[in-house]
């Protein structure tokens, strides 16, 4: 694929087109766009990060352009992601449990970026409707195949649903990968029904760890587009009239050896030496429960709206 590095957009938040650089643009890696776009990349952010000078959303820029992302998500396989099935499906029983607090009757549920469905196929067994959407055709015959789940491969624009025909909108790990949050957030306002609920989850680059690891932080990927804060994403979802219910910090649980196996990008020794462990004292399908700096969200769209 071929590389537009010319494409610059203004701020997705407020519309400001000056902003400052905060990190510098490195040597690209020789990954290609189909290893670098798909769920489980571990690329280095090599473009710039910029920083809106009005609001202060942070984002890559210049990048490439919407069509060859898209492209790239659509090609690929991804066994990686798929390998950690059960821990992933535990994960997102807790978080079923946070969305059913706000939305306990069993209605219908859209997953954007469904991946390999294993969220959709918690939902359909706890007697949800279930429908997902997810670019990547590998992922989706995979949820299709595996749970019966109807996934879609195509990108989220308006008139793919009908109108006001889901209780619960749920974008997992997906917003900071969309070319424009403000336009998917304004498709999914319309895809609910009045006092439905938007859920999702992201990683804080407020957090932390992100502000003492900054390039070095291992959501510093050239996959993610969009760097959100708790403000900045409150903006978007208030923009868009949502009124925010609950945040939280996002936990989630993988098997250790898949852990320390991404480790090695960023320490080869320690993460052979944890994987190794692992499997020697504890076997490879050991899971855990860990926080990475991500956060959720749950929002709602007033009755009277």
């Amino acid at each position: 694929m071929e590389v537009n590095a010319s494409v610059s957009y203004p701020c997705d938040l407020c519309g400001m087109s000056d902003p400052k650089v905060i990190l510098a643009g490195i040597n690209p890696t020789n990954l290609t766009d189909t290893e670098r776009y798909k769920s489980s990349s571990k690329d280095f952010c090599t473009e710039p990060l910029v920083e809106c000078k009005g609001c202060g959303l942070v984002f890559i820029s210049p990048r490439r352009s919407d069509e060859e992302i898209q492209k790239a998500y659509q090609a690929g396989e991804d066994w990686d992601y798929v390998s950690q099935q059960t821990p992933r499906m535990k994960s997102f029983e807790k978080v079923l449990d946070k969305i059913e607090r706000y939305y306990p009757k069993r209605g219908s549920i859209l997953d954007i970026g469904a991946g390999a469905g294993f969220f959709l196929a918690v939902a359909k067994q706890r007697g949800w409707q279930t429908d997902g959407i997810e670019l990547n055709s590998w992922l989706g015959d995979y949820g299709a195949e595996k749970f019966g789940l109807r996934i879609q491969d195509r990108p989220l624009v308006a008139g793919v649903f009908p109108e006001k025909s889901f209780d619960v909108v749920t974008l997992w790990d997906v917003l900071e990968h969309v070319p424009h949050p403000s336009q998917t957030l304004q498709v999914v306002k319309g895809l609910l029904k009045p006092g439905g609920l938007v859920a999702l989850s992201y990683p804080d680059w407020g957090s932390i760890f992100a502000r003492a690891l900054k390039r070095h932080w291992w959501f510093c990927l050239s996959v993610h587009l969009y760097y959100f804060t708790p403000k900045s994403i409150r903006a978007l979802l208030e923009n868009q009239g949502f009124e925010v219910v609950h945040t939280s910090r996002y936990y989630q649980s993988l098997e250790l050896q898949y852990l320390f196996e991404r480790m090695k990008q960023y320490s080869p020794t320690l993460g052979s030496m944890g994987k190794s462990l692992t499997q020697k004292f504890m076997g490879e399908n050991m899971a855990v429960p860990y926080y990475a700096s991500q956060k959720m969200v749950v929002a709602r769209i007033p009755l009277e709206v």
